[in-house]
């Protein structure tokens, strides 16, 4: 499904919204194939057919970060296909978006 996971900057990915507990989620993605306890005390939940990870907030267990494999159809930034591109067209793209990244 073509930008079924659109990033949408400090919102969410998607239908997946920062701030969600577990339970939405796992209502929007399923329940995780994986689910434990990152060394850094985060709780995460990995799911491998959608290559989604969902890692949650150590203070109050709501979702906090969203990740991709990169063999993860979909994800889209602005129509920007995060990973169908060019690796280094899409680096420039994000760095023009975010003139200061961190990771």
């Amino acid at each position: 499904m073509a930008n079924e996971y659109e990033i949408k900057p400090y919102v969410g990915v998607g239908k997946l919204r920062f701030g969600m507990t577990k339970e939405d989620v796992n209502t929007i993605l399923g329940p995780p194939e994986e689910a434990d306890i990152h060394p850094l005390g985060e709780a995460y939940e990995d799911r491998f057919g959608s290559s989604v990870l969902a890692i949650y907030s150590k203070t109050d267990n709501t979702l906090v970060q969203i990740g991709f494999s990169r063999w993860t159809q979909g994800v889209t930034l602005k129509n920007t296909d995060i990973f169908n591109e060019d690796p280094r067209k899409v680096l420039e793209y994000l760095i023009q978006e975010d003139g200061q990244p961190l990771e």
